[in-house]
């Protein structure tokens, strides 16, 4: 078995074996639009939010060069198949782009200029970007939670989890992890109370954050 680390936490090799658990709440109602309510787990509401952040962002990337462009509509009655079919977006967007590109370029004229993709970048750059916290503090507030705008909070939720490998957390965590290469790991969950939150579990080797640090979503 893999041992805590000196503070009481699963340490890293914990964290990713998935040890360290305790019993935390096992299923939810989900809202996936349309008055639909599917249920799930806490994990699985996360892991749909992300991928909704990313849906969102890839509709608006094609429609920036195809105004009426519409991802093929899904219906699933559980929420992994909702998952599914946000994430299939992403790949529905960008078979979209690389047509258009074909299109235009076979048709004698430049090349369509596709829309960028995001950048790999650290943690540091994401929520420290020169050396500033992102975010504000609200009077009162503690001084280790921080509040982003929706627009400021999903395009970080995208940079920190762009490319990075899911991390099975403990079940007492109602969310899901990610690590990344500067070997911080993050958590993203949805507060019944405050929303989208963005955790600190681990500040790796270069944030200069103490985990427990939390974002969260106005």
């Amino acid at each position: 078995r893999h041992r805590a680390s000196a503070d009481g936490r699963p340490s890293r090799a914990a964290l990713r074996a998935g040890e360290g658990r305790r019993a935390g709440p096992r299923s939810v109602l989900v809202d996936v639009g349309s008055g639909r309510f599917v249920e799930g787990t806490p994990s699985q509401q996360a892991r749909l939010d992300v991928a909704r952040v990313w849906a969102n962002w890839q509709i608006a990337r094609v429609r920036s060069v195809d105004p009426r462009w519409r991802p093929q509509p899904g219906l699933s009655s559980t929420l992994e198949g909702e998952i599914l079919q946000q994430q299939s977006v992403l790949r529905q967007g960008e078979a979209h782009l690389r047509s258009l590109r074909r299109r235009i370029g076979d048709n004698g004229g430049p090349p369509l200029e596709l829309p960028p993709a995001l950048p790999l970048r650290s943690a540091q750059e994401i929520l420290t970007p020169g050396g500033r916290v992102l975010g504000y503090r609200f009077s009162g507030a503690r001084p280790d939670i921080y509040t982003l705008s929706q627009s400021e909070f999903d395009a970080a939720l995208r940079l920190l989890t762009n490319g990075r490998r899911e991390i099975l957390p403990p079940d007492s965590y109602p969310g899901v992890y990610y690590e990344l290469p500067d070997r911080c790991v993050i958590g993203v969950r949805n507060s019944l109370r405050n929303g989208m939150t963005i955790d600190i579990i681990e500040s790796g080797t270069r944030l200069p954050l103490y985990p427990k640090t939390k974002f969260r979503r106005r």
